[in-house]
């Protein structure tokens, strides 16, 4: 990951007050999120942040499958990355993106906007996948989605191929206790859940908010 795309906005003239690493959702909730994660970012480098949204494996432009993906090989890399970034820094993650900041360390803060659980999102593919099967005249159920995933090694969810060992990942993340931590809403930030949308979409007035509120908290945790 550390070697692998990343998209990054920097101040113009180089002088970064802090830095954050950004991690999204997971899967197509990152898709409805990036365009205003993108403005975010952008409002961040007008305020002396660097920020940096790299892609996990398997995720939009990275070219590893993601049936060859696993929950702890995001974490692996999340920690790669993390290495490179100059200190100090902190994360922001959005939903799934809270089952893995943790996993870099040597952040002096941390920021998650409505963290979930890897089993809410992995009910919430297997429902998608479900509605699928039943708009095609099929009936199938959670249980057999998990049988299929343990007979050929991988499922079909939400026009993704999950392996097992990413279904049993999710069906066990939970959020690490962190601190500092600053736990954010939506409704906070002026916007509503972006990720929950039928189609990708932007919002730029909370991505102002959010930039702003980020910017505030990454400074405050750098000087600590």
């Amino acid at each position: 990951m550390a070697g692998g795309n990343c998209l990054r906005f920097s101040p113009l003239d180089g002088a970064a007050r802090a830095h954050i690493l950004l991690l999204p959702p997971f899967f197509d909730e990152a898709n409805r999120m990036r365009r205003t994660l993108v403005h975010t970012m952008r409002t961040l480098s007008l305020m002396g942040i660097d920020s940096h949204l790299p892609d996990l494996p398997g995720q939009n432009d990275d070219l590893l499958a993601t049936s060859a993906v696993t929950l702890d090989g995001w974490r692996s890399a999340v920690a790669q990355y993390a290495a490179t970034i100059e200190h100090p820094f902190v994360t922001a993650a959005w939903r799934g993106g809270a089952l893995v900041d943790d996993a870099a360390a040597t952040a002096v803060g941390h920021w998650r906007m409505a963290p979930v659980g890897g089993a809410s999102i992995l009910k919430t593919m297997v429902r998608t996948r479900i509605a699928s099967e039943r708009e095609a005249g099929r009936t199938i159920s959670a249980a057999d989605v998990r049988a299929l995933a343990e007979r050929n090694g991988h499922v079909e969810l939400a026009g993704n191929r999950l392996s097992l060992a990413m279904f049993d990942g999710l069906e066990q993340a939970q959020c690490a206790d962190i601190q500092p931590l600053r736990l954010v809403s939506p409704a906070e930030m002026a916007g509503s859940a972006l990720w929950l949308r039928a189609e990708p979409g932007e919002d730029m007035a909370m991505a102002a908010t959010m930039a702003q509120d980020l910017a505030d908290w990454a400074v405050q945790c750098a000087v600590g």
